[in-house]
């Protein structure tokens, strides 16, 4: 997955965040996933956290980066906790997901 986030990053992150119509999509985009592309929404968070954050995850451990919580089987998030570079990070994936539909 590291050459995923790579790919992503490439491009220097923008400074300001993402706007708040692109914050909208980019949920709507995260409710609708499927489990192929969690995974990879996933891994693309956790890359970022080790990279960024120095956050090691281990699968023993219970601890999930940027407050994300285990309910049941899913891992959920709050976009609001999550840096601004990470949103631009999934708002790139997504971007790259559209256009190669």
């Amino acid at each position: 997955m590291n050459g995923l986030y790579q790919t992503l990053t490439v491009t220097p992150i923008p400074k300001k965040d993402i706007t708040l119509k692109q914050k909208k999509i980019l949920k709507n985009n995260l409710n609708k996933i499927g489990a192929s592309q969690g995974k990879a929404i996933f891994m693309l968070i956790l890359e970022h956290a080790k990279i960024c954050d120095d956050f090691i995850y281990d699968p023993s451990d219970a601890k999930i980066p940027y407050t994300g919580e285990i309910e049941n089987a899913d891992i959920l998030f709050k976009l609001e906790k999550f840096p601004k570079e990470l949103r631009w990070v999934l708002w790139r994936f997504f971007d790259f997901l559209t256009e190669h539909e």
